[in-house]
């Protein structure tokens, strides 16, 4: 991945849901495929790297490692489920490469999130010679989604599993997900805004909402170490660069 491509597997037992799925184009001068390999490669090494992290919390090299957490492990795990936070090219760009590889994978993601993708992918359907592949992956995104939006729940009962879903600001239709899996909370919140900024709510009047305590936050934090200054100054900027922009006639 590029940096700021987002793509992660959550594993809830024998449950592994994908969250966005970002992922980089090929990049034709080093050789490396813009595809999900990797999360592939990943999956079927899963039981191994659960086995060499509880031997690494061993006390002495003579004790026997705790493979418990392995228990029946499939040998091959697949994805269960993705979801979509928002329709940002870094969240959604790997989406039709997932349905090559999972054709009937469930998607959960808000509706907007969904229209906005499909806007802006049928334009470059226009343009471009796509063959009946492609245009089946696009279906099967229309088919395998399940809508959800603030304050909707998932449960999931035999694996004692919710989600939830609230507003995280950003863009229109961005969702943060909550997960709670008996008395382990996580949240995701891929981007996101705190403050809330016309036409759409940040995450402050939502937090209220959610359970606590979180015992795993999962959170955008491009930008996290910059300092940008007041807030006021940064708008009198943008302000004056719209202006010149107005004055010398330049619609770029």
């Amino acid at each position: 991945l590029k940096p700021n491509h987002n793509c992660h597997i959550l594993g809830l037992g024998k449950l592994n849901i994908l969250l966005d799925c970002g992922l980089s184009e090929k990049d034709e001068e080093n050789d490396i495929e813009g595809d999900f390999r990797h999360v592939e490669d990943y999956l079927q090494n899963l039981p191994d790297f659960i086995l060499e992290q509880e031997k690494l919390r061993q006390d002495t090299a003579t004790e026997e490692p705790n493979v418990s957490s392995i228990g029946n492990f499939p040998r091959n795990p697949k994805i269960d489920a993705i979801f979509i936070s928002h329709s940002h090219y870094d969240h959604i760009s790997g989406l039709k490469e997932l349905i090559k590889l999972y054709p009937d994978i469930p998607i959960l993601s808000s509706r907007i999130t969904l229209d906005l993708y499909l806007l802006r992918d049928s334009n470059f359907i226009k343009q471009e010679n796509h063959d009946d592949i492609e245009q089946e992956e696009y279906r099967n995104i229309v088919k395998n989604i399940i809508y959800v939006e603030n304050g909707d729940k998932i449960e999931f009962k035999e694996k004692n599993c919710f989600f939830s879903f609230f507003h995280a600001g950003h863009m229109p239709g961005a969702l943060m997900m909550l997960v709670k899996v008996n008395d382990f909370r996580l949240l995701y919140t891929g981007d996101y805004t705190y403050h809330d900024i016309t036409p759409f709510a940040g995450t402050r009047r939502f937090l209220e909402q959610i359970s606590r305590p979180i015992d795993y936050l999962l959170i955008d934090g491009t930008s996290a170490q910059e300092d940008f200054g007041n807030i006021s100054d940064q708008f009198h900027s943008l302000i004056l660069f719209l202006e010149q922009k107005a004055e010398y006639g330049d619609n770029s």
